[in-house]
């Protein structure tokens, strides 16, 4: 491991801004960024489209009242910035990590009732303007980026000619009005003289299109993400990326013995144009869930075409007990795409590794990217070395002074081909 650099950096994290727009009114309320106690951050890339933000704030009680009686309107505008902290001193200028406009969900449906006993308090004490006292509630709010959750619910029905499923999600995003997005080009280019979009949400369309014809051999990780939108194929190396974007994030776990073992942080190697993590022993966990998933489910498959009558045994590579067992599907679309993409995705339940990181860069852990685990022991990494692709992760942001400092739980998960 001479080449891993031995002193990492540490990121840190600044709410620049939080603006409340309310209905109606054209200067927005501002909100001081100190009163904002906790962030987290939730992205699960096989099972949501969409991040799950949590937002921790102190509030005026008055000012939480005013957004839960406007809930189904108001927005939140928020920008996050990051920038390098080492020996006391910003060693970069910052930069946005999330800059836009917010939807809120609250289960809050009765602030009348608070709200009155708060106002009936006021009186009853001759208080005429907000206290201090006010300001004592801490209150949660979950988040969603207002455009892409809108706009991703766009109804689309239409027949397109001579197209390939590049145009076709071409087409549905564009309709949809979604841009900033990052797509692996398709193995699936085929042209088809007619391809029906039935009348559905253009998210839905998306997971028809890829049901009916296929996009990848893997199953395509569709995301709209804080900062773009992902249309890729769910393998693990990096086929999208952004201009100048690091493709390839490298975690380091060094031996007990090693003086750099307990160095946490992040380093972005402007050379060989990677990020490098270093990950603490006890804080990393292989496992293996094919076993149990052959008992619940089945890992090998039996794939049935209704209009051949023919039959395809897919044996997954799995670690299982015995021969394993088989799930029954049909193949209704007849599409061979699929068939691939259900086979590497059940071979990915062997190979499994979840990790407990802090004080790096968020943009290391972008789904796009190729995430290589370089063991130390020589015997360790010849198992369990190789490339993985993000599975999830859930970062949480904590209150360090007045800006942030970020830990996360990631999973990562390998296919063998």
């Amino acid at each position: 491991m001479n080449s891993v650099p031995s002193v990492m950096n540490f990121y840190r994290y600044k709410v620049e801004s939080l603006d409340i727009l309310f209905p109606g009114e054209e200067n927005p309320t501002k909100v001081d960024p100190i009163t904002i106690t906790d962030i987290a951050l939730e992205k699960d890339y096989d099972n949501d489209y969409f991040p799950i933000i949590r937002l921790s704030l102190v509030l005026n009680q008055n000012l939480y009242y005013k957004i839960i009686n406007n809930k189904l309107r108001v927005k939140f505008r928020l920008r996050i910035q990051k920038y390098i902290y080492n020996a006391n001193k910003i060693l970069q200028f910052k930069k946005d990590i999330i800059n836009d406009v917010f939807c809120i969900f609250t289960e809050e449906n009765t602030p009348s009732l608070g709200e009155k006993l708060l106002n009936e308090s006021k009186k009853v004490n001759n208080i005429q303007t907000s206290t201090p006292r006010d300001l004592s509630t801490d209150y949660t709010f979950f988040i969603y980026k207002e455009n892409e959750l809108i706009k991703s619910k766009t109804i689309i029905n239409s027949i397109l000619t001579s197209a390939s499923m590049s145009d076709a999600i071409t087409y549905c995003l564009s309709i949809a009005g979604i841009s900033n997005v990052l797509m692996s080009p398709l193995t699936n280019k085929n042209i088809y003289s007619q391809i029906i979009l039935p009348p559905f949400t253009m998210l839905r369309n998306l997971r028809y299109l890829e049901n009916a014809y296929g996009f990848y051999d893997t199953e395509a990780l569709i995301f709209f993400d804080t900062d773009c939108n992902y249309i890729i194929d769910s393998s693990p190396s990096c086929t999208a990326w952004r201009p100048n974007e690091y493709k390839q994030t490298v975690f380091t776990i060094r031996e007990s013995t090693n003086p750099d073992v307990f160095s946490p942080g992040c380093v972005a190697d402007d050379k060989n144009k990677n990020y490098f993590i270093n990950i603490i022993p006890n804080s990393i966990h292989m496992f293996n869930e094919s076993v149990i998933a052959d008992q619940l489910d089945g890992n090998n498959l039996l794939i049935i075409n209704p209009s051949t009558g023919q039959v395809e045994n897919i044996k997954s590579n799995t670690i299982q007990r015995g021969q394993g067992t088989y799930k029954l599907l049909i193949n209704n679309y007849n599409n061979k795409y699929s068939n691939t993409a259900l086979k590497n995705k059940k071979s990915e339940d062997s190979n499994i590794i979840s990790v407990a990181i802090s004080d790096f860069d968020i943009d290391a852990l972008t789904p796009n990217k190729e995430f290589l685990f370089v063991f130390e022991n020589s015997a360790i990494n010849k198992k369990y070395n190789g490339s993985y692709r993000i599975s999830r992760t859930n970062i949480i942001f904590a209150k360090q002074g007045e800006d942030f400092v970020i830990s996360s739980s990631c999973e990562f998960k390998k296919f063998n081909k």
